[in-house]
């Protein structure tokens, strides 16, 4: 599936940079990007991505519990799977589910790799952050539970991004794995691996084990890159960034915009108390004249308090995706954003 648009790589990549997503460091030789690491934006975006993860897998899935595991195996050796975790958990959840299958297990974090992974010229080398869903399952039940999984993964793939350039593609020679493949203008890359294995005569029930394993990182790399666009007007290049609004780093932009600028912070201020109280991550100290600088870091709202705000109480609510705005009263504000958040 072809991508609906083509731009320069290097030009985003150096975008994501200036934006706060990471930091590039270069071969000394090539000059060619080696790696990043993650800024603040990115860090922020990481953690929105593996929240929703956990939402769509173990949040409102039925028998699915999260579990964790040192990095370091026995102390010495870093992990390279989440998989040893999950198997050592089996007997135990087994039994908190009277002996009955399916049961699933689900974890995240940082394994390590004997090699560098590579995402659009960019490598993140070695660490990287799994996210593992692994059903034990009769061999009855495998077909019909695979199926599920990759339609509903396939879905929440689509639902997170913005182009909906993802695509399943099953592995050759008749075994069950496959693949979420996102397209686009700089080629294919795969964002979730699912597999079959078993029977596993050495666990209890001898279940079969289908497993979901997903790299956060290249989920961030394939996310940034999919909300990525650019505009050529005159002799510039206007760039921003369009995320799902729970992906988003910051959920909400504040514009105060007016003379009276002591009595206009006291408002700005009432409303970010308020809306922390809902954990809403907000930029401030944004010029009205500035809302480029929102788009450049994919904010989806902001709200713009001006000198009529202190007459009647109201300010302006922008969607900065679909460019409209609504007058809302200062104390609205939060169940309003809170009600767009959720959609």
């Amino acid at each position: 599936m072809a991508r609906r648009s083509v731009f320069e790589l290097s030009r985003a990549l150096q975008f994501f940079s200036d934006a706060g997503f990471f930091s590039i460091c270069y071969n000394s030789s090539t000059s060619l990007p080696l790696y990043y690491q993650y800024k603040a934006n990115g860090g922020l975006l990481l953690h929105n991505f593996i929240n929703e993860w956990f939402i769509a897998n173990v949040a409102i899935k039925d028998n699915v519990s999260l579990v964790s595991s040192p990095v370091f195996c026995e102390g010495k050796t870093p992990r390279s799977s989440l998989s040893t975790a999950t198997l050592q958990c089996y007997d135990e959840l087994l039994s908190l589910n009277n002996g009955q299958l399916p049961i699933g297990v689900a974890s995240n974090g940082t394994c390590v790799n004997k090699c560098d992974m590579k995402v659009f010229e960019m490598n993140r080398p070695n660490e990287y952050t799994e996210c593992l869903v692994q059903y034990f399952v009769p061999q009855k039940s495998i077909t019909d539970i695979l199926h599920r999984m990759e339609i509903d993964h396939l879905m929440w793939w689509k639902k997170m991004s913005n182009s909906k350039d993802f695509t399943p593609v099953r592995t050759e020679g008749g075994n069950l794995s496959s693949h979420i493949v996102y397209s686009s203008c700089h080629g294919d890359t795969t964002v979730e691996s699912i597999d079959v294995s078993g029977p596993h005569v050495e666990l209890a029930n001898s279940p079969y084990i289908i497993s979901s394993k997903i790299s956060a990182d290249v989920a961030v790399m394939v996310l940034l890159h999919d909300g990525y666009s650019e505009t050529q007007i005159n002799d510039k290049v206007l760039q921003k960034l369009k995320f799902h609004q729970r992906l988003a780093p910051y959920k909400l932009g504040m514009m105060i915009n007016g003379e009276d600028t002591r009595d206009l912070t006291v408002v700005a201020d009432y409303i970010k108390d308020e809306l922390r109280k809902e954990t809403i991550l907000i930029q401030t100290n944004i010029n009205s004249l500035d809302s480029n600088r929102l788009l450049k870091v994919g904010v989806p709202y902001a709200i713009s308090i001006t000198d009529s705000t202190l007459k009647d109480g109201k300010v302006h609510l922008h969607n900065m995706y679909a460019s409209v705005k609504e007058e809302v009263h200062v104390t609205h504000i939060k169940e309003r954003l809170v009600k767009y958040l959720k959609s």
